[in-house]
């Protein structure tokens, strides 16, 4: 759930912040900005999938479990800080910072739903590391 809550809150950010540039002589500017966000994101989705294999699962009583390792970090740390650069190729001073919330809350989905999904083809009883059966 906190995932789509991030989103949501995100995109009304990044729509008042966007905004405020969408009409007359910005309309370029504005547009520029969108795609320099979108490609940020699929930037970041590509982190979201590396990360979700690096992700340990495992089913304890019944409960599912998930546990980052020193990988999970390091692909968090850098994706960020690609994040973050996005700022020098946009119009709208502070955009990275305004739209880290939508950042997020969707490399969070893509990552859960990755993660997930591999621990779900995987056989009952067994634990997931980096993806591969351990």
């Amino acid at each position: 759930m906190l995932p789509w809550i991030l989103l949501a809150l995100g995109v009304v950010q990044i729509a008042g912040a966007t905004g405020r540039h969408g009409s007359g002589s910005h309309v370029g500017a504005f547009n520029t900005d969108l795609l320099v966000i979108a490609a940020a994101m699929l930037i970041g989705a590509g982190f979201a999938c590396a990360r979700a294999y690096t992700l340990r699962i495992w089913v304890d009583k019944g409960i599912a479990y998930r546990k980052g390792s020193v990988w999970t970090a390091l692909l968090w740390m850098m994706s960020i800080a690609v994040h973050f650069s996005l700022d020098a190729f946009v119009h709208t001073p502070g955009l990275a910072g305004t739209s880290l919330e939508a950042y997020f809350g969707l490399m969070l989905l893509i990552q859960r739903e990755i993660a997930y999904g591999a621990w779900e083809d995987c056989s009952p009883g067994c634990e997931l590391l980096a993806g591969v059966d351990a």
